[in-house]
């Protein structure tokens, strides 16, 4: 549990950069199996649809194989849904990594506005105005 919350072994804590790049890592991960689970489901539904039309051939007035098409159909529509529905964690999941991104993006800049602020704090210092203005 305290690996999660961003400590490793002995106290010593990661840090920001680290965590986000081993979030993104994950989440990376994850999507590759999204991907994989897509493309099953679709491999699926094709089998599916070829085993439909040729059972829909053979249908020729009879209730039983009719009712065996339409719970092919149904099969067909489900997986249809399915697919999508990955297809949407897959977007979020890809939203997530983005937002990751941004904010490391945001970190970096605002170290190197404080690093930019305490070198002309410094400067300011060594270049006295008033010592300035008199020569």
């Amino acid at each position: 549990e305290r690996e999660r919350e961003g400590y490793v072994m002995f106290g010593k804590k990661k840090t920001p950069q680290e965590m986000s790049r081993e979030w993104t890592r994950n989440m990376k991960k994850e999507m590759r199996q999204i991907d994989r689970q897509i493309r099953k489901s679709q491999a699926t539904k094709k089998k599916l649809q070829a085993e439909m039309k040729k059972e829909a051939k053979n249908v020729n007035g009879d209730k039983q194989r009719m009712a065996a098409v339409r719970i092919m159909a149904k099969s067909v529509v489900q997986t249809d849904k399915q697919i999508a529905h990955l297809y949407g964690t897959k977007a979020q999941m890809n939203s997530v990594c983005l937002q990751i991104k941004e904010q490391q993006a945001t970190l970096k800049m605002a170290k190197a506005m404080k690093q930019s602020v305490q070198v002309q704090q410094i400067m300011g210092r060594l270049v006295k105005l008033p010592e300035l203005q008199s020569t």
